[in-house]
């Protein structure tokens, strides 16, 4: 009862007024989510086709009542399975009293399937002058492959469709200009050469089958082409044979006429941290295979979670001022670091304060992008009476090229010294060092 009110309303103020007068304010195809190619575009099979359209207001005026109706068909009998209209984002319903969607007509994708908009405003604005953006989406589809090559076309229409659309301003009625029709062909954009049901384009794994698409890590990579365990299975069988099957795509692929790999991750057999296919992955397949029988690289998808421990510390050093251990007084506390650009950070502290007679423990932890460090002394019989300086050396292991902040938590740092918190890339295999002034007990001592 209400929503007829509401089109009564409408379908009144409308067709209030004087003779309208054509301007250049109207509807406009903006783009089109689903196509490839162009001009013309070409509409995807498989997936849904999204028309985006532009509202652009220059009659001088405020809108304050509005529709406009659409239809999708095709003139040559391709099919899909709903047409669904969308005002975009929270614009009108802010700007407007009353916005709605009306699916007029049928929308099955059979025939023509029409869909309509509505909107009022009840005060004196409205859409004000020089809006011009964004305002509805029509969603159709997907398309049948079976489709392919046939045509698919947008134009208005309205209710009933011999009516012009129109609206009402401030300035007086208007009737707002449209671009269209557009027509698009389908495109079929195969082939399924796995013929799992998902073209190539938008397979996450196009060359072996998987109807499904599951991808429990969410890497953009189907299951099924993930690389498991040790690399080198590169036909991806079921059962991780690597075989003279998988010498010959490597093959295939590095010297003849294969675009890509089944299971990229799989051709990295040499462990290469930017995960590149190349001759040295072959060698090592070759190596494995025929010659020293030694196990490619672990899959870099299966290095697991970083994790750090430390490797080596000095004992209590006895420094005099300002003389180098190496290049390092005792009046600065220093990270020196080092990456080997595929997953080990090392870390060593020049001149880490510990009690003199300590057993020295760290808690490495994680925090997304942060590593932490914090240093502990478990002393032995109470400890002893005095601090001293050391070098500790630490190993992170699994640790992925990337942008990093390292954060050491000294137990003696003085409350009023900076922290040791700092930032590296780790982008590539690379080296560095950090220091902060430390000039109170046990640094800086003679």
């Amino acid at each position: 009862m209400r929503k007829s009110l509401i089109l009564s309303i409408l379908a009144i103020l409308l067709w209030l007024g004087g003779s309208p007068t054509i301007a250049q304010s109207g509807i406009s195809l903006d783009h089109v989510s689903g196509v490839v190619g162009g001009p013309p575009a070409g509409l995807l099979c498989g997936q849904e086709i999204i028309f985006h359209m532009r509202l652009t207001n220059n009659s001088g005026g405020d809108i304050t009542a509005l529709t406009h109706g659409f239809q999708v068909y095709s003139p040559d009998g391709a099919e899909w399975t709903t047409t669904e209209g969308a005002w975009v984002g929270d614009t009108i319903y802010i700007i407007m009293d009353i916005a709605y969607v009306f699916p007029i007509g049928s929308s099955d994708g059979v025939g023509a399937d029409t869909v309509g908009f509505g909107a009022v405003k009840l005060g004196p604005s409205g859409i004000p002058d020089g809006f011009d953006e964004i305002l509805w989406t029509i969603t159709i589809g997907p398309i049948d492959h079976d489709y392919a090559g046939k045509t698919i076309c947008l134009d208005s229409c309205f209710f009933p469709p011999s009516n012009p659309w129109k609206w009402l301003t401030t300035q007086g009625d208007l009737i707002p200009a449209w671009d269209g029709p557009h027509c698009f062909e389908v495109t079929g954009l195969g082939p399924d050469t796995d013929l799992d049901g998902t073209i190539d384009l938008f397979d996450n794994c196009p060359y072996v089958a998987n109807p499904n698409q599951e991808d429990a890590d969410n890497d953009g990579r189907g299951d099924v082409c993930d690389c498991i365990a040790i690399a080198g299975n590169i036909d991806c069988d079921s059962e991780q044979i690597i075989d003279i099957a998988d010498l010959t795509l490597l093959i295939d692929f590095l010297f003849m006429s294969k675009a890509e790999l089944d299971c990229p991750g799989e051709g990295n057999t040499d462990g290469d941290p930017d995960d590149v296919v190349d001759i040295g992955d072959l060698t090592t397949l070759i190596d494995f295979m025929f010659i020293s029988y030694a196990s490619p690289a672990p899959c870099r998808t299966e290095q697991g979670s970083p994790s750090g421990s430390i490797i080596d510390h000095t004992g209590c050093k006895s420094i005099p001022l300002g003389d180098p251990v190496p290049d390092t007084s005792n009046d600065l506390s220093c990270i020196e670091w080092a990456y080997d650009g595929g997953s080990i950070l090392t870390l060593n502290h020049v001149n880490a304060g510990f009690n003199c007679c300590p057993i020295i423990a760290a808690d490495i932890r994680f925090d997304g992008n942060t590593i932490i460090v914090e240093e502990l002394d478990s002393l032995e019989n109470g400890g002893c009476d005095c601090l001293c300086l050391f070098d500790v050396e630490y190993e992170i292991t699994n640790l992925s090229p990337g942008e990093y902040r390292i954060l050491v938590i000294e137990p003696y740092r003085w409350e009023g010294d900076i922290e040791l918190d700092f930032t590296i890339d780790l982008s590539t295999a690379g080296s560095g060092v950090h220091c902060e002034s430390r000039t109170h007990y046990p640094w800086g001592q003679p």
